[in-house]
């Protein structure tokens, strides 16, 4: 028995060594087909398009590779990309005219979550290398939103990764309370909205900047999104 113990003992660490080569080489062909694809997705399309949801996806999963590989050349095309739309959403200048009840591609949609993603890459950006104008945008539009005390912007489930993220990464960076107090407020109206169809569970965490985002609805099936926000 001490001699099978004492076999299996020496053998384990070769066995743990062989499966962790094996993840590690698995990983490296994932992270291969993924860099395959982002470049020839970055050599056919151009980095000049406009800053709403469908793009600005791409920028966040861009972003999200870039920080497994720490690969420039493709940061530099998200960068381009943000310089082209002037580190902004939406470009309407006069707060008064903004808006987010019509899910239009227009540029009076400044508080529309389909214009705020971009968000999410500019601060991550100046999070890589500071500088006051990549988040000027940024702040001044959720500061305002945030001011307005209202708690209807996000009426469908998309908005949670859109524009979420950045109240909650901005509320890191800033520490200003009203930010905090409109998330809540927010997330309550959305408990309230999808009551009556679905059931909505909000999870904010402080400490980590994790929000988690659970929907079931009335058969019990569910489905969660869990959004990363500093």
């Amino acid at each position: 028995m001490k001699k099978i113990l004492f076999v299996i003992f020496l053998v384990l660490p070769f066995c743990a060594e062989a499966q962790s080569g094996k993840i590690k080489k698995k990983l490296q062909e994932v992270l291969l087909s993924a860099y395959k694809v982002d470049s020839a997705y970055q050599s056919r399309e151009s980095y000049r398009t406009d800053a709403f949801w469908d793009f600005g996806v791409y920028h966040v999963g861009n972003l999200e590779f870039c920080k497994l590989t720490d690969n420039k050349n493709l940061r530099d095309y998200t960068i381009r990309w943000a310089e082209y739309n002037d580190w902004k959403g939406a470009k309407e200048p006069n707060p008064m005219r903004w808006n987010y009840r019509t899910p239009l591609r227009v540029e009076q949609n400044v508080m529309f979550a389909d214009y705020q993603i971009c968000f999410q890459v500019y601060l991550d950006l100046n999070e890589k290398d500071p500088n006051e104008k990549k988040v000027q945008r940024t702040f001044e539009v959720l500061d305002f939103q945030t001011g307005l005390q209202l708690n209807d912007f996000w009426y469908w489930m998309d908005a949670l990764f859109m524009a979420m993220p950045s109240f909650t990464r901005l509320y890191a960076l800033s520490k200003t309370k009203n930010i905090w107090t409109n998330v809540l407020s927010i997330s309550r109206f959305l408990t309230v909205s999808f009551m009556t169809k679905t059931r909505i569970c909000i999870t904010v965490t402080k400490n980590t900047n994790i929000l988690i985002a659970t929907v079931l609805n009335p058969a019990e099936s569910c489905f969660g999104q869990e959004a990363t926000v500093g």
